[in-house]
């Protein structure tokens, strides 16, 4: 596995150094200098290299995890960038509603009840962890929040506790545009990431 993530993110990297720079900075209105441009991905800084297209932590050599360089490389790569940024529609979809029958498989996934026990009882800790990733507050669920998968595109994050009568649940809800700015894959590869990193700020 280890290999393929390795050729995916040469692959990507390639593809991105073909890619008008000055015009993905404009597009996304990103800061830059002549050696990086510069990204917030779920509350963190990243820079990615002007002349190698290499993605680290900002102010450091540290690599970035690889969901995370696999999804600042799609967004940049996933549209043509002459294209204007493409408007958010304001209608939420489940990962299911975005991939059919694919994403009815992704959410299960994502939903077992194995998967979400670790959540259980700790709705202080999740809102803790959804700030650390930048999120903010909004209604919906016991514990539920916007976070900022990039500065211009967030997914809403719903958690609701168990009790007597219902088991916990969890729900991704994104823009119904956000395929126009990501893939399919990668949307569903970023929420399991983002449910796994919040899954390990609260232990």
């Amino acid at each position: 596995m280890c290999g393929n993530y390795d050729a995916m993110s040469e692959e990507s990297r390639k593809e991105f150094l073909t890619l008008d720079q000055e015009k993905l900075i404009h597009k996304y209105e990103l800061e830059s200098d002549e050696n990086y441009f510069f990204i917030k991905v779920l509350g963190q800084d990243y820079q990615i290299s002007r002349q190698l297209g290499t993605i680290t932590c900002r102010g450091s050599m540290k690599p970035a995890e690889h969901d995370i360089v696999m999804a600042i490389y799609d967004v940049f790569c996933c549209s043509d960038v002459n294209e204007e940024f493409p408007e958010m529609a304001g209608n939420w979809e489940t990962l299911a509603q975005m991939g059919g029958i694919v994403g009815a498989g992704h959410a299960r996934k994502l939903h077992q009840p194995d998967v979400i026990r670790p959540f259980e009882g700790k709705t202080g800790e999740i809102r803790k962890a959804c700030e650390s990733l930048g999120g903010l507050p909004c209604k919906g669920g016991d514990v539920s929040y916007l976070l900022p998968v990039f500065p211009f595109l967030k997914v809403w994050f719903q958690y609701w506790d168990s009790d007597e009568e219902f088991p916990a649940s969890i729900r991704f809800l994104w823009d119904k545009n956000s395929i126009k700015i990501l893939h399919y894959e990668i949307i569903f590869y970023t929420t399991k990431y983002i449910e796994d990193k919040i899954k390990e700020l609260i232990r």
